[in-house]
């Protein structure tokens, strides 16, 4: 088989899909829909284009800003529905649903999928969510061929908005857990010695993206409170590498320095995905606490290295059989979070929880040769499907 796979080849998501592709034994064609780049040398891909340019900006001049959005919207499915024929692909696989989603379903380009990455379709419960591009993710989801998602409720959702139950599937993106693995002891402490943590010193992680979303305020302030509470001798480290505004690093950093614990925050700004296993290393548990969210792989990365978690629950997390492993806070208050961070810290001093059945049970079903197995598989279900029409 060969894909046209679109989405952003500047985001980490779009990559590992792409190797899972690989992985699965197909051909790819690549669409990037981000910032416009000039080589792609260091992606596996035989052939790449980027995203249509639309001229948008030079018509609005000349023919005001409405017919201008309509003609450069033409102007780009003429460009898709040539890259598709010159290209021959026999599926389009698209990366978060949008407006450029909509743009290729409109092109006509069949047979199409959707991948579902959480803030595209949980900002369709904003109510200040733009009415087009909402009404343009609800179209793209109602012609779409197969919806592929990492939670139930993101499957439900889209069938919401397109006014079926749409045709879907359960599969996270996978992690290599050959890489993701326990015993990374002494990358553990080189990495320590990185960030000054001295090495009898307790360490807690918050691994998720850092924005605002995630709820990297609320984490601190828990932070504050259990270290006092508990008098543990502890450090809260961040990663930072894939932040989208930089003024929140700045944030986060005050509201530390204003509970007098700058000097237990550690922000990692950069890291090559491949030292990732090293983070999850050097801590005890880990904390996540965003205000909503898919199904995160962090789960799976942090288990596949019998790395804890504390998180608040929300909806997607009962997905994939995932929730035995997690220890949930009572409630999603600060105060909640506070109490099971002071729990966790005071059980790790002791003993460290056993986390082989976690691993065991992530290992035998979301490595990335699970998961590209089934992405074949559902590759092969959408075309004969689309064969019996």
């Amino acid at each position: 088989m060969k894909i046209l796979l679109v989405g952003d080849y500047g985001v980490i998501h779009t990559r590992r899909y792409l190797d899972l592709i690989l992985k699965a034994g197909c051909d790819v064609v690549l669409l990037n829909t981000g910032g416009h780049i000039t080589r792609m040398d260091a992606l596996p891909a035989k052939a790449w284009r980027n995203w249509p340019r639309s001229g948008r900006r030079p018509l609005s001049y000349v023919l005001g800003k409405t017919s201008a959005d309509k003609l450069g919207d033409f102007i780009v499915r003429l460009q898709l529905r040539w890259l598709w024929a010159k290209t021959q692909p026999d599926i389009a696989h698209v990366q978060w649903i949008d407006d450029k989603a909509w743009l290729v379903g409109k092109t006509g380009i069949s047979p199409l999928i959707l991948n579902a990455w959480g803030s595209d379709l949980n900002s369709t419960k904003d109510p200040n969510h733009d009415p087009v591009l909402l009404r343009q993710k609800a179209e793209v989801i109602a012609q779409a061929s197969l919806l592929i998602a990492d939670s139930q409720d993101m499957i439900e959702i889209a069938s919401d908005l397109a006014g079926f139950f749409v045709r879907s599937t359960l599969l996270p993106i996978g992690i290599d857990t050959t890489l993701f693995k326990p015993g990374m002891q002494a990358a553990a402490r080189n990495l320590r010695k990185r960030l000054k943590i001295p090495e009898t010193s307790t360490v807690v992680l918050s691994p998720r993206a850092f924005r605002e979303n995630y709820g990297h305020e609320t984490i601190v302030d828990a932070f504050t409170g259990a270290i006092r509470r508990t008098n543990i001798d502890a450090y809260l480290v961040f990663k930072a590498y894939d932040c989208w505004d930089r003024s929140y690093i700045k944030k986060i950093t005050r509201l530390a320095a204003e509970h007098h614990i700058e000097e237990r925050i550690r922000i990692i700004e950069e890291m090559p995905y491949r030292e990732l296993p090293a983070y999850y290393a050097i801590g005890e548990f880990a904390i996540n606490f965003p205000a909503a969210d898919a199904f995160p792989v962090t789960f799976i990365e942090c288990l596949a290295c019998e790395l804890p978690v504390l998180t608040k629950r929300l909806p997607a997390y009962d997905s994939l059989g995932i929730a035995p492993y997690l220890r949930f806070t009572d409630t999603t208050s600060q105060a909640s979070l506070e109490s099971g961070i002071s729990d966790m810290l005071s059980c790790v001093t002791s003993a460290k929880p056993d986390m082989t059945k976690a691993r065991a049970y992530v290992s035998a079903n979301f490595d990335e040769a699970v998961i590209a197995d089934s992405l074949a598989a559902a590759y092969h279900r959408v075309l004969d499907a689309e064969k019996k029409y």
